[in-house]
C-alpha cells in the first residue's frame, strides 16, 4: 500500500516537472532559487508554494 502511494506521488511530481499535470498542481511545484550563489544551487531543490489560507483571527476580523 505505501508503495503504491509513493508511486503515484512520484508520478505526479514528474508529471509536473515536465509539463504534463494540470497548471493547477503545475502552480504548487516549482524550482528553488536562492538570491545567493549557494552550493545547492546545482541540485535542483523543489519549492513548494504556501498554500493561501487565512487564519482564524483574519476570519473573525473581516466585514460583513
Amino acid at each position: 500500500m505505501l508503495w503504491t502511494l509513493l508511486k503515484r506521488d512520484l508520478d505526479w511530481i514528474y508529471k509536473t516537472l515536465s509539463g504534463a499535470a494540470p497548471l493547477y498542481i503545475s502552480d504548487l511545484l516549482n524550482y528553488h532559487t536562492s538570491q545567493r550563489i549557494l552550493r545547492s544551487s546545482s541540485q535542483h531543490l523543489l519549492a513548494i508554494a504556501k498554500a493561501r489560507l487565512k487564519t482564524y483571527g483574519e476570519r473573525t476580523r473581516t466585514k460583513i
